[in-house]
């Protein structure tokens, strides 16, 4: 057990205690062993009856001072149980919650981090792992755009879908490795936030395979879909951060309410031109175009990978922490 004497206890806010918050528990252990100046006490925020309570004794037995609330995570931001917490750790499996958490963490500038596994309906594992200072406050309302989004084609049975009895066996191997570079996250950045320093990742990152994460920018074009190439460069030219040559992001696109989002997977080429690795989740507006492809090429294959890659409430998304 970590000796605390004379280190600065941390408590945050950990919204949900399911799967996602107990994966992390190793990260907080190995956390708190290595600090000189802290100690994180994870309080667990979960409304299902009995299920923080139990999380919080499983941290104690791993030498984690925890304590619990049978509350909304975005009920205590809102009081004043959020005054001295910090970050807010989000582990909900809801991007619905998620997008309303930001939202309050917004209106009282809190730093937040935050993790979730997506899988889209082309069966793609994604990984969303999200870092905000306390000033970043465009950035979480950008990002709760994002959620809420994405939240009006989530599926209830997400952790069933992807982890549970009926998800992918790869992706059931690949878990350790999106958990893992969840924890890292974690780790990297907590380290930052608490001592009022830049974070090491992005606001927004996301993961395709568990190992390497890549900055993803939201783009709001509500008034229409842009051609992803002439996207891709303009986000290039006025970008928070420097992209080097050889590199990849990703690009997530708000379109015309209702019509869902899309996101594209970009390369930063050598010869300084970009090179999109595919659009993997797309409004059903895309299905038409496919199927004008299909009659231009004659060819079935494209309007099957349409439907495939098409979010909608019959080909909806799977969630969970």
């Amino acid at each position: 057990m970590t000796n605390n004497i004379c280190r600065t206890t941390v408590t945050t806010i950990v919204g949900g205690a399911g799967r996602g918050a107990e994966a992390m528990l190793p990260a907080i252990q190995e956390w708190n062993n290595d600090s000189e100046r802290f100690t994180i006490v994870p309080k667990y925020a979960d409304p299902v009856p009995g299920r923080a309570r139990q999380l919080t004794k499983r941290a104690k037995g791993m030498g984690i001072s925890a304590e619990f609330s049978e509350n909304r995570v975005q009920e205590l931001i809102t009081t004043n149980e959020s005054a001295n917490a910090f970050p807010i750790v989000l582990h909900v499996d809801r991007p619905g919650a998620i997008a309303e958490a930001l939202l309050a963490a917004a209106d009282r500038s809190l730093p937040v981090l935050g993790y979730l596994l997506m899988r889209l309906p082309d069966t793609t594992l994604v990984g969303a792992q999200l870092v905000f200072q306390e000033h970043e406050n465009d950035q979480k309302l950008a990002a709760a755009a994002m959620f809420d989004e994405l939240s009006q084609v989530t599926a209830r049975s997400g952790t069933a879908e992807i982890l549970g009895d009926r998800g992918r066996p790869e992706h059931l191997l690949a878990e350790p490795m999106y958990r893992a570079r969840f924890g890292r996250h974690l780790q990297q950045n907590l380290r930052k936030l608490v001592a009022g320093l830049e974070p090491e990742s992005a606001p927004i990152e996301f993961t395709f395979d568990g190992q390497d994460s890549v900055w993803t920018g939201i783009i709001d074009n509500r008034t229409g879909w842009a051609d992803p190439i002439q996207l891709a460069g303009e986000v290039l030219e006025r970008a928070p951060l420097i992209i080097v040559r050889g590199s990849d992001f990703a690009l997530v696109e708000l379109g015309p309410r209702g019509q869902g989002l899309r996101i594209h997977r970009v390369h930063y080429r050598i010869d300084g031109r970009v090179s999109m690795q595919g659009t993997l989740l797309v409004d059903t507006q895309s299905l038409a175009a496919a199927e004008r492809e299909l009659m231009q090429r004659h060819a079935a294959e494209a309007l099957r990978r349409a439907v495939r890659a098409t979010i909608s409430r019959l080909e909806p998304i799977f969630t969970t922490d």
